[in-house]
């Protein structure tokens, strides 16, 4: 899924981002590029300014362009996602397109 699609069809309102996704949306006090993970944030926001929307489509992104094991070898391992955020928002972003009928995690593992 192409990132700018997705920015269009939230800003546009044909998607939303879940309310349970939104709530884990972390405090930038004491955010850097060597803690963005275990803030649950897969990129460092540029300008440290807050994007909720660019945090979602960071997630949607990571999750169409890589299989599950690499996601399993990588950001979801329990040495990266120390604190569990990454992976509960990752579930909370496989979920909320499944109930589209769309499974993200197959747009991944496809070759």
């Amino acid at each position: 899924m192409h990132r700018s699609y997705m920015h269009r069809a939230i800003s546009g309102g044909s998607l939303r981002i879940p309310d349970d996704f939104a709530a884990l949306y972390p405090s930038f006090t004491g955010l850097t590029e060597a803690n963005k993970l275990e803030k649950g944030l897969l990129e460092y926001p540029p300008n440290n300014l807050k994007d909720l929307v660019r945090d979602f489509v960071s997630y949607v992104d990571a999750i169409t362009s890589q299989t599950t094991a690499e996601l399993e070898a990588g950001i979801l391992r329990p040495q990266a996602d120390k604190k569990g955020l990454v992976r509960k928002k990752y579930n909370i972003v496989l979920r909320y397109f499944q109930e589209y009928g769309v499974d993200l995690a197959a747009i991944g593992n496809t070759p």
